[in-house]
């Protein structure tokens, strides 16, 4: 089955903007440039090929990376999984050698201290014993390092709290209680040995429902539909009623003489 919106027709249903896959199991959208979602008029989500921006926030059970595998492309994949943390935080890291002072400059970049606040350091020491602290805080887009020796490289790592517009209008609260109509349901219910029935937005199938199976729904006989659904179920043979031989009856003198035959015999 298929829905086609904005061409002159479908040929074999490659021209579909909606589909469902054969047996229902699967439905497929399809657009020759992109997908936009809009609610009250606003953009809400937009596709485009190899792209997916999200206007507002995006909330997830979890998220990855998905590549293929860059020791062996053609077999496997490689995941990782999202660095996520309470805070809405920016991470900033890289490598750096102090001089014959024992000093570093860390440039950052101009809008540093724009987007962010609340910094954090880290800094480990590579390739020596020594001792290295942060000297200077982070001031006009950039924090100094010393270290007891010189010449010594040091990785380090900043983070930051955004504090942009969008970020102060939508932070992200960490603990928030379920509405009284989801108390009691779950986003994962068989994660807590709950039935699938307890998860949030369950809806249970219509009455009925559930007793329909794939061969029984009406089969499609014209148009785009796939050789699969145009197969009509197997149908038993229709035999003919027997006929019973159009036979005048006898007359009383006959019928008497041959009942009483069989009875002399």
């Amino acid at each position: 089955m298929a829905l086609q919106l904005g061409s002159d027709g479908m040929s074999g249903c490659n021209n579909y903007t909606l589909m469902g896959g054969r047996g229902g199991s699967d439905t497929y959208l399809n657009a020759g440039g992109g997908v936009h979602l809009r609610i009250g008029n606003a953009r809400e989500l937009d596709v485009t090929a190899g792209k997916v921006e999200v206007i507002g926030t995006l909330s997830k059970g979890g998220g990855s990376f998905k590549i293929d595998h860059p020791l062996d492309p053609a077999n496997k994949y490689l995941y990782h999984s999202f660095v996520e943390s309470p805070d809405m935080m920016n991470i900033y890291n890289g490598n750096v050698t102090t001089d014959a002072s024992g000093e570093a400059t860390v440039e950052l970049p101009e809008w540093f201290e724009t987007l962010n606040r609340d910094f954090r350091y880290q800094l480990t020491v590579i390739g020596q014993f020594a001792q290295a602290i942060v000297a200077g805080k982070v001031a006009n887009h950039q924090f100094v390092i010393k270290t007891d020796k010189p010449n010594v490289e040091v990785s380090w790592q900043v983070t930051g709290i955004r504090q942009d517009a969008f970020a102060n209008a939508n932070r992200i609260e960490v603990e928030v209680e379920k509405a009284p109509a989801d108390r009691g349901h779950y986003l994962y219910p068989e994660l807590v040995g709950a039935p699938k029935t307890a998860a949030i937005g369950y809806m249970a199938p219509a009455a009925g429902s559930e007793q329909i199976v794939h061969h029984q729904r009406p089969t499609l006989r014209r148009g785009n539909a796939s050789p699969l659904q145009r197969r009509t179920p197997p149908m038993l043979p229709i035999l003919p009623r027997p006929v019973r031989p159009n036979v005048a009856p006898l007359s009383h003198a006959t019928a008497q003489a041959s009942k009483l035959e069989v009875n002399q015999k």
